[in-house]
């Protein structure tokens, strides 16, 4: 924050950043792998660079420089020395350029409240827009049959003591924009199953009214709970336009230099060759094992 402040970039502090302070008794009780921050777009440059000076990398992904923001959403960072903390830049919440849903980030912005303690630069999401996200967050980037219990806790917990700032309305209204609404639902509806959470009368009928058949689809996909890489990528692959999914194909069949570098130790620039075969071998087996593991679920 100190780094980013110095450069006079606004910043939201997202998820566990901000819960292991304002929603546990004690931070241990919040364990997080990652920070999650949210830049402007325009200022997402200018961050990175800033963090990139002071002890932070950006590992090696498979992504080409062409796809990194169509089907990102975020810049992922890791510190050089130990503890080696990962920290995720966001310009955009839910999904990347390429997906289908589409978030008006004017609204999460002008609505941002500032977050006490900290520096004037940074904020929290407000109420409304944090439970929206929280949703989206949990239902389409995890996946509700992959979710662990920590990501249902969060949200119980922030509406036992945020519920009542939440403007019900506008949740309704902008969850149908994003096309949200069935993320929103199922969430709240696994709420109640799981810790028994109340909810204003009429909520879950408006929402369910508003969710579309693709919606439905998509979410019913990610209740099932195939583990993998593959699994991983085929579910967020079927949310993206055709422009995204055409240089989605593209970048993972012909990754970067640097990630064939990585990924496969190759030392010397002729041996690059055999990299590209290396990585269509290392993908067939990974959806291989994907279709096994698909079949054997429809058995049970």
């Amino acid at each position: 924050m100190q780094i980013l402040s110095e450069q006079n970039l606004s910043v939201i502090l997202l998820k566990g950043a901000v819960f292991a302070h304002s929603l546990y008794e004690d931070i241990g009780m919040r364990p997080m792998s990652d920070l999650d921050i949210l830049l402007h777009k325009d200022d997402l440059e200018t961050g990175v660079a800033a963090l990139l000076k002071h002890g932070y990398y950006e590992p090696v992904l498979h992504q080409r420089e062409m796809l990194k923001k169509e089907v990102a959403h975020d810049i992922h960072l890791r510190q050089v020395d130990p503890p080696q903390v990962d920290v995720e830049v966001h310009w955009l919440l839910g999904a990347g350029e390429g997906f289908r849903q589409k978030v008006d980030m004017d609204t999460f912005w002008s609505e941002a409240l500032p977050q006490e303690g900290r520096q004037s630069n940074v904020y929290v999401l407000s109420p409304t827009a944090n439970l929206l996200y929280l949703c989206a967050h949990l239902a389409y980037q995890h996946g509700m049959g992959m979710a662990g219990l920590l990501w249902y806790l969060d949200i119980a917990r922030y509406l036992v003591k945020y519920g009542g700032q939440v403007d019900w309305e506008k949740l309704i209204r902008q969850a149908e924009f994003a096309q949200w609404s069935a993320a929103v639902y199922y969430t709240l509806v696994a709420l109640q199953e799981k810790f028994g959470t109340t909810l204003p009368k009429g909520i879950l009928e408006k929402l369910d009214a508003n969710i579309t058949p693709q919606e439905e689809r998509q979410i019913q996909s990610k209740m099932i709970p195939i583990y993998g890489s593959a699994a991983v990528a085929l579910k967020g692959f079927q949310q993206l336009t055709w422009r995204g999914k055409i240089k989605d194909i593209f970048s993972r069949l012909f990754p970067s230099l640097a990630f064939l570098r990585e990924r496969f130790g190759i030392q010397k620039d002729w041996m690059l060759i055999v990299g590209y075969p290396l990585r269509w071998i290392e993908l067939s087996r990974k959806y291989l094992i994907y279709l096994r593991q698909k079949k054997r679920l429809k058995k049970q």
